[in-house]
């Protein structure tokens, strides 16, 4: 999934923000890096956003030497962060301080809360893998058929992503032996995005396999098929 989905997004700020609430106050995280953890890894000069591989931050770790820390070993030794686009650094800790018990109750509150909330957010991921596993196979059924139609027909195209779009439409260009189609797109809502992307994925795929090995089908071409219309 793109780390620019606001579905990955939303799950960055929500398990950010509830660790930087929770954790982070108990282990002394600086205001700074709160609100970076909260904002889902936006970088607070730059404004830039870090998500890296497997959603973790995508910034350098320094120890009080100066050294780069491993983020996995950032709790035990770090002691600044750096982000990579504008080289801004901030403190990772506060120094020692205590707290009252009032605070304690109030963190106790808020970490009971996150481990609900990351038991929602688990339940909600694995949810939107296996929805994405149904799209997945239906675009594949739905692509793969109708390149396989279209090729018998004589229709020898390809779809091109490129906008909004109520309807396929011709793109005026050909691609080699293949014409160029816009399909029916809707970018602005994930699901419809998503289904579409793997159905044209499918279907060209398809099309492209089936005019490489035309043995494997009886098709009309393009002339032929406009030779027979009435």
């Amino acid at each position: 999934m793109s780390h620019d989905s606001p579905l990955v997004i939303g799950f960055v700020r929500v398990v950010g923000g509830l660790w930087a609430q929770t954790f982070g106050r108990l282990d002394r995280y600086t205001g700074e890096h709160r609100e970076f953890l909260s904002s889902g890894f936006v970088c607070q000069k730059c404004h830039e956003r870090l998500i890296g591989n497997w959603l973790i931050a995508d910034v350098k770790c320094y120890d009080s030497t100066g050294g780069t820390v491993p983020l996995m070993q950032a709790r035990l030794r770090g002691r600044y962060f750096e982000c990579p686009k504008c080289l801004h650094r901030w403190p990772f800790r506060l120094p020692s301080m205590k707290f009252g018990n009032g605070i304690k109750v109030v963190i106790g509150f808020l970490i009971v809360a996150l481990v609900t909330a990351l038991g929602f957010l688990a339940y909600a991921r694995w949810q939107n893998f296996m929805w994405e596993m149904e799209v997945f196979g239906l675009a594949g059924d739905v692509g793969t058929s109708r390149a396989g139609r279209d090729f018998r027909a004589g229709k020898t195209r390809l779809f091109v992503l490129a906008g909004e779009r109520d309807e396929d439409k011709f793109s005026g260009t050909n691609d080699g032996p293949f014409e160029v189609w816009y399909p029916q797109y809707f970018p602005q809502y994930y699901p419809f995005r998503y289904g579409k992307e793997q159905d044209v994925e499918f279907y060209n795929r398809r099309m492209r396999y089936m005019h490489e090995h035309p043995e494997k089908s009886n098709p009309q071409t393009n002339a032929t098929t406009q030779i027979m219309k009435p």
